[in-house]
C-alpha cells in the first residue's frame, strides 16, 4: 500500500540530496534534448541487476561518485565512492544485461514505455519498509525518480554513458547486438545524406518545371494542344509540367500574366494591342492561328448581309475582353461605321440562344463557335467573315518582357511542345477527337470534336507556316492590324510591332527540332 511521506516528500533526504536529484529531474532524458546531453556528462546511470540481486534498485552516480540518496552501504550495491574504473566495468556489464534482456522480451519496452516503472499514473511511489532480503523501501522497477528517467529508451540501455574523460570499451556480447534505433527518430546524419541524394533522385524520376499557360476560354475542344499532356506525354518530354488557367476572352489571359497567375497568354492580338497601349511591357512569341477565325453571324430573315447592315443592330459579344467585340469593331470599322453605331451584348461564351430567342440581331463568334451553333439549331444563317476585310492572326502566345528575360529556356521548351502537339492534331485529327471526349469540358460529341479539330487545323497553317514551320509570326501583318485598332480608336499611340515580336525563340520546322 502507498503510504504518506512523514514531513513531506523531501524529509528523509539530507539538503545536498535533495539538490542533486532538482538537478537531475531537470535534466532527464526524455526532457528537451539539449538538457539530456548536459545530463549525460554528470550523470552516470548503473541498471539494475548489477550484483545478482532480483529487485535492486538503480544508481544514479554523479560523475565524482557519490550518491547523495544512499549514504551509507547496503546490500544491493556499494555506496560512496565508485572508482571510475569500477564504474566502467559496471556500465560494461548492465549494457550487455540489459541488451540480451530486451533481445529476449521486447514486450519489455513497449510495456515500461505504456505503463512506466512507477505504476500506472506514472508518479512516484514509495511502498512500505523493507521486509527480509529487500535492499529498501522502494519496489523492482520503482526507484523514486520521474517516470522519464524509469522509461529510459532502450538505447541508452543498450549503449553505455560515456564518462568524463573516458570512453568504455564494448563488451563482446553488447557489440555483437545492432543497434536498436526508434524508426521515428532520424538524425541529422540521414538528413544530410538525404537531402544530398534529392537531386540525383529528381533527376532519375525525370523532374519536371512547373509552366502555366492563361486561356481566352474554358479547357474546349479547340484548344486540344494544351489539354493531352497526360496521354502523348509532349510537355513531359520537355521537362515541363502544364497547366492551365481558364479566362473569359484574351484581356482576362492578359490579365492572368499581368498578375503573375500564369507564365503565358493565350490571348488575340486585339488585347495585346490594348495592354502595350497601356504601357504594359509584353512579347508576342508564337503565332497560334495566323487565319483570321472570328465572324458575325444573322439569321436570314434579319437582312443582314454585310457589315453596313449592322448599323443600328443589336450584336451580341462573347465578352467585353474578348477577341469577338474588337473583331466586330474592326469589321464595322472597314465599312465606314463606329461602335456607338451598334449596341454591343455581353452573351457569354459559345451562346447562340440570344441569336435563337431575337434577344439580339446578330452575334460575332469563331469558326468553332459556329460549328457549335449549327449543332444546336441555328440554321438559315448569314456568316460575315473578318478575315475577308481584315485577314489577321486570331491568338498568339505573349509573355511579359521578365519573363521573357528570366525564363527563356522554359518558354523555348514549351513552344517546341506546343508545335509538337500541334503537328501532332493535324496528323491525326481522329485521335484528337476522341482524346477530347474525356479531356474538353465541350467535348462530349466526338462528330462534332473531329469538326472543330479541323476547323482550328485550317487556322493553324498559313504559306508563311509552311515555309517557316508551326507559329511563324507575320510581322507586318500584325502592325497593320495595330495600325487599324490606332484608327478606330481602339489604341491611342502608334505600336511598334517589330519591337514587341521575338522570333528567337521559335522551334522551326518539325516535330522535335
Amino acid at each position: 500500500m502507498r503510504h504518506r511521506l512523514r514531513g513531506g516528500r523531501r524529509a528523509c533526504r539530507s539538503p545536498g540530496a535533495a539538490q542533486a536529484a532538482h538537478a537531475l529531474r531537470r535534466r532527464e532524458p526524455g526532457r528537451a534534448q539539449a538538457r539530456a546531453d548536459a545530463a549525460a556528462d554528470r550523470v552516470v546511470r548503473i541498471r539494475r541487476h548489477v550484483d545478482g540481486a532480483r529487485h535492486g534498485a538503480d544508481l544514479l552516480l554523479p560523475a565524482a561518485g557519490k550518491h547523495h540518496d544512499r549514504p551509507g552501504a547496503s546490500a544491493a550495491g556499494a555506496a560512496g565512492v565508485v572508482p571510475a574504473a569500477g564504474r566502467v566495468a559496471r556500465a560494461n556489464a548492465v549494457a550487455s544485461q540489459a541488451a540480451h534482456r530486451l533481445a529476449r522480451d521486447p514486450g519489455r519496452r513497449a510495456h515500461r514505455r505504456r505503463a512506466g516503472a512507477g505504476g500506472r499514473r506514472r508518479r512516484r511511489v514509495h511502498r512500505r519498509e523493507p521486509g527480509p532480503g529487500r535492499a529498501d523501501h522502494r519496489g523492482a522497477g520503482q526507484h523514486g525518480h520521474a517516470a522519464a528517467v524509469r522509461r529510459a529508451r532502450a538505447r541508452l540501455a543498450a549503449r553505455a554513458r560515456r564518462l568524463p574523460g573516458r570512453r568504455p570499451a564494448r563488451t563482446q556480447a553488447a557489440a555483437s547486438l545492432p543497434p536498436r534505433r526508434n524508426p521515428a527518430v532520424i538524425d541529422r546524419r540521414h538528413v544530410l545524406l538525404a537531402a544530398a541524394a534529392l537531386p540525383t533522385l529528381s533527376f532519375a524520376q525525370g523532374a519536371t518545371e512547373k509552366f502555366t499557360v492563361a486561356g481566352w476560354n474554358k479547357p474546349i475542344v479547340e484548344v486540344m494542344p494544351l489539354l493531352v499532356d497526360a496521354d502523348k506525354g509532349f510537355y513531359r518530354a520537355q521537362g515541363l509540367a502544364i497547366d492551365y488557367v481558364p479566362g473569359a476572352g484574351g484581356g482576362d489571359a492578359i490579365r492572368n500574366i499581368l498578375s503573375g497567375q500564369a507564365d503565358v497568354a493565350f490571348t488575340d492580338p486585339g488585347s495585346l494591342f490594348a495592354a502595350l497601349d497601356k504601357g504594359e511591357k509584353l512579347r508576342a512569341i508564337y503565332d497560334i492561328y495566323p487565319q483570321n477565325v472570328f465572324n458575325v453571324v444573322a439569321l436570314k430573315s434579319s437582312g443582314i448581309r454585310k457589315p453596313a447592315d449592322l448599323k443600328g443592330k443589336k450584336v451580341g459579344v462573347y465578352s467585353l475582353s474578348s477577341g469577338t467585340r474588337q473583331n466586330l469593331l474592326v469589321l464595322l470599322h472597314q465599312a465606314g461605321l463606329k461602335e456607338s453605331d451598334v449596341t454591343i451584348v455581353p452573351t457569354g461564351l459559345l451562346n447562340f440562344a440570344p441569336l435563337l430567342q431575337g434577344q439580339v440581331d446578330a452575334t460575332a463568334a469563331t469558326d468553332t463557335g459556329l460549328l457549335v451553333g449549327k449543332r444546336r439549331g441555328v440554321q438559315d444563317i448569314e456568316v460575315i467573315e473578318v478575315k475577308d476585310h481584315l485577314n489577321v492572326s486570331s491568338d498568339l502566345f505573349v509573355v511579359r518582357e521578365e519573363t521573357y528575360a528570366k525564363r527563356r529556356d522554359a518558354l523555348r521548351r514549351f513552344l517546341r511542345a506546343y508545335r509538337d502537339a500541334a503537328a501532332w492534331m493535324l496528323a491525326q485529327p481522329q485521335e484528337a477527337a476522341q482524346l477530347a471526349t474525356r479531356r474538353a469540358i465541350d467535348g462530349s460529341d466526338a462528330a462534332l470534336n473531329l469538326e472543330i479539330v479541323q476547323a482550328r487545323n485550317a487556322a493553324t497553317v498559313s504559306d508563311r507556316t509552311k515555309r517557316e514551320g508551326l507559329g511563324a509570326l507575320d510581322i507586318a501583318s500584325l502592325q497593320k492590324a495595330a495600325d487599324v485598332y490606332r484608327q478606330l480608336g481602339l489604341v491611342q499611340g502608334r505600336i511598334d510591332m517589330a519591337a514587341v515580336v521575338a522570333t528567337d525563340l521559335l522551334p522551326g520546322k518539325g516535330a522535335g527540332a
